[in-house]
């Protein structure tokens, strides 16, 4: 199966999960996350804010205060991570995403980047097809942890030339 058709037979299957079902993933990956080495060292977390049905993970912002949370805004094509200080600090974005306002701090890079994943081929983040994080990613250092639902875990779906592989997948 290519990335194309896995992409598109998980995005269909992510709209038929019930809230109770995202619910649960969400807790079960919450929990996960409170006992990771990586964010739990971490002292900036690049976070995103959820589109299309993806697991949301904005409360860590109120779990953990102590932490430093960014999220990704896209300009010229381009993400840039801006520092997410509250809910009143966010405008509507690309593609349905919510974004910090521009006169924000940036960061060059996280020490630890939650990554949406549509779905994932082993450590290949299969996402929407546009490449910002892959672009994005490339130099980074920052640890990359990919988020997506158990179901949407395969292998053996071919890396591309620019993609980015992921340091490890919840």
């Amino acid at each position: 199966m290519t990335k194309s058709e896995y992409r598109k037979q998980a995005l269909a299957a992510r709209n038929r999960l019930k809230d109770i079902e995202v619910e649960k993933n969400e807790n079960i990956l919450l929990d996960k996350l409170s006992k990771h080495k990586a964010f739990l060292e971490a002292k900036t977390v690049g976070l995103y804010y959820p589109i299309k049905g993806e697991m949301n993970l904005l409360s860590l912002k109120q779990s953990y205060p102590d932490k430093r949370y960014y999220l990704p805004n896209v300009l010229n094509g381009q993400i840039i991570y801006r520092r997410f200080t509250s809910e009143q600090t966010l405008i509507d974005g690309p593609f349905g995403t919510k974004e910090v306002v521009k006169n924000e701090e940036s960061v060059l890079d996280c020490d630890l980047y939650l990554i949406p994943c549509v779905a994932t081929s082993d450590l290949l983040r299969i996402g929407y097809g546009k490449g910002y994080f892959d672009q994005y990613l490339k130099d980074k250092s920052g640890y990359k942890l990919g988020i997506t639902f158990p179901m949407f875990k395969t292998s053996g779906i071919q890396k591309d030339v620019h993609d980015v592989l992921l340091d490890e997948v919840l």
